[in-house]
């Protein structure tokens, strides 16, 4: 995806240590065995217990991005549907609210809308001289660009161009890719997440899953 933008802006460790002297009997080995086999049972119960405590607090987190499962579905099918057949991407601003830090979608704006020419390479090429039309819509629904979506027709991994020009270039904008030219399931756990870090430097939330973006 190439992006032109003209101007943009967005409404301690502890080790335990074993030690004989003298003469070893068999007893004094079993011993050991049975402490160190003790030190194993205490060792791995401790990392278990941390990684289920980390979870429950990660899933206790609110999820960065939401949207309702009608909203979603629909317009991932209107991206699957501009693909034209799997012959060309397509992609869409996200519009919404910034919810006490989640960011909820509410519309897809679709490129196209705002530029004519943006599909027509077979890749996304958007002229930023055409985002004035963009902000028209975010004023007159009271909304900002809370994300961008867009669909590759391989994996979900960002290309070098996706990674050079971020659609909106602000720190903590967030950039989905849907793969497969969106013909295939498209919802958190099978969809690559990133969120921009200001200059050129990404972070990878594609893991997260529904921890990270949830529908409803």
């Amino acid at each position: 995806m190439k992006i032109v933008m003209a101007e943009s802006t967005e409404h301690g460790s502890a080790t335990q240590r074993f030690t004989t002297t003298g003469r070893t009997n068999g007893r004094t080995k079993r011993g050991i065995r049975t402490d160190k086999l003790r030190l194993f049972w205490r060792s791995s119960m401790s990392s278990w217990l941390s990684r289920l405590f980390g979870w429950v607090l990660g899933s206790s987190k609110q999820p960065r991005l939401v949207c309702e499962r009608r909203i979603w579905s629909a317009g991932v099918e209107e991206l699957r549907r501009r693909t034209l057949g799997g012959r060309r991407e397509s992609g869409a601003f996200l519009l919404g609210r910034d919810e006490d830090g989640t960011k909820r979608i509410l519309e897809f704006v679709f490129y196209d809308d705002i530029d004519p020419d943006a599909l027509r390479s077979g890749i996304v090429h958007f002229a930023g001289a055409r985002l004035s039309r963009l902000w028209a819509i975010c004023r007159t629904r009271g909304f900002g660009v809370v994300a961008d979506v867009h669909v590759h027709p391989g994996g979900y991994q960002q290309s070098p161009s996706d990674q050079a020009d971020p659609v909106i270039p602000r720190a903590g904008h967030l950039a989905i890719i849907l793969p497969h030219f969106a013909s295939r399931e498209a919802v958190p756990g099978s969809i690559g997440m990133y969120e921009y870090c200001g200059n050129g430097r990404w972070l990878t939330h594609t893991s997260l899953g529904r921890a990270f973006f949830t529908l409803h």
